[in-house]
């Protein structure tokens, strides 16, 4: 696995920019572009890597990766995600007082 993912070339770039999707799916931070980015990776992981060479890691690993990112496309970030802390707008916390009356 490690001989044909470094054979790659540009490795440097395509590690720093899937932990960098990884780390934002965790966070839950743009959480269903991430995923969506990842699941890019993935299918071209399966495509290029596991058909074209066969290798074994990318016909098992990259389809359950694959998976996760299309549940988190289809179910979004959780409810501890940074997406629903910054979602939150100033105003919903004056929700249910009646209009014009300050306090």
């Amino acid at each position: 696995m490690t001989t044909t993912f470094f054979s790659y070339g540009h490795v440097g770039f395509e590690l720093v920019t899937a932990l960098i999707k990884i780390l934002f799916m965790v966070l839950g931070f743009l959480t269903r572009p991430a995923a969506l980015a990842l699941a890019g990776d993935m299918v071209a992981a399966i495509i290029v890597s596991g058909l074209a060479l066969g290798e074994a890691v990318s016909l098992t690993v990259a389809p359950a990766e694959l998976a996760v990112c299309l549940y988190l496309l289809w179910t979004g970030p959780g409810m501890l995600a940074l997406d629903r802390l910054l979602m939150t707008h100033p105003a919903s916390a004056t929700r249910g007082r009646a209009a014009g009356s300050h306090r």
